[in-house]
């Protein structure tokens, strides 16, 4: 009976996930960074999302992927699920092993930042009509690049570090039909609550 309890609390965790870990592990984030910043990436089976604060921690990533709907009916769903869920994941893989170290994606992290400094810094470019302000204004600039791409740099080499953690801590957070363009969608997500979750899971099994 205690393994059958334990397995169904895997299931739950690890494959389908919930809303209440969605709002729990968004709150996490709220709390480490104040204001998380996102970074958007197109891969080659759909869109991924990296989180990350401003101290180069990376805070949840989420991919995305689709599969076409063989038949509407329970069974013909249940495969192309499978299917969505595979490519998801394979997404993440392909992220962390190969588009993550490319210089495009670092500069996409870096970007994001510099964006999110744009929104947020209401003195960034003051005094811009005298000399001496144009020299800050520049000094700032190059300051605030140099932090933007240290950050980035952060980002891909502590994601390289916990990859393997990354990789069993994802949850399936959603699960979408279109019967009318014929697809399901599948996207999983993984954050550090969630490795918190599954490491707990695996220590209350003796793994």
């Amino acid at each position: 009976m205690k393994n059958l309890v334990l397995a169904s609390i895997i299931t739950t965790v690890l494959l389908t996930g919930c809303a209440s870990s969605q709002k729990s592990t968004d709150a996490e984030a709220a709390g480490l960074a104040g204001n998380p910043i996102e970074a958007d990436f197109l891969e080659k089976n759909g869109p991924l999302k990296l989180t990350f604060d401003d101290k180069g921690q990376w805070l949840s990533i989420e991919s995305s992927a689709t599969a076409p709907l063989g038949f509407d009916a329970a069974e013909g769903r249940e495969v192309a699920f499978k299917v969505a869920t595979m490519r998801a994941k394979r997404n993440l893989v392909e992220f962390i092993q190969n588009d993550l170290q490319s210089r495009k994606s670092v500069q996409t992290i870096s970007n994001a930042y510099l964006k999110s400094v744009g929104q947020t810094d209401s003195s960034y470019g003051d005094d811009t009509d005298s000399e001496d302000g144009e020299r800050g204004s520049n000094q700032t600039t190059r300051e605030i690049r140099q932090k933007a791409n240290k950050i980035a740099m952060t980002v891909r080499e502590r994601i390289d570090d916990n990859a393997q953690m990354i990789m069993k801590g994802l949850q399936i957070t959603q699960r979408k039909v279109s019967s009318r363009a014929g697809h399901v969608a599948v996207t999983v997500r993984v954050s550090r609550n969630s490795i918190r979750a599954a490491d707990a899971i695996r220590a209350q099994m003796g793994q």
